[in-house]
């Protein structure tokens, strides 16, 4: 069924941009894995840098935004529109 009303529009709307933030979060946070499981040197490299920062207490037990941005192999190796 066609729903012209503006309410059926915002709705609709609102789903697809929902949906497409997800997928392209999704995407890019998949090629980032793919990348560090296809390279391993790069994956020693941050799982190093996150060890190091674990040893020295700069990581909480759930690893915040702000945490993560003091990692900079991590943040370097991330697509930009994710930071």
């Amino acid at each position: 069924m066609l729903c012209l009303t503006a309410y059926c529009f915002l709705v609709d709307t609102n789903t697809v941009n929902r949906f497409a933030g997800s997928d392209t979060t999704a995407i890019s946070l998949r090629a980032t894995l793919y990348y560090l499981i296809k390279t391993p040197t790069s994956y020693k490299r941050l799982q190093a840098e996150i060890d190091e920062a674990d040893r020295a207490g700069k990581l909480s037990k759930f690893v915040t935004y702000s945490e993560s941005l003091e990692l900079e192999y991590l943040y370097a190796s991330q697509p930009t529109p994710l930071d």
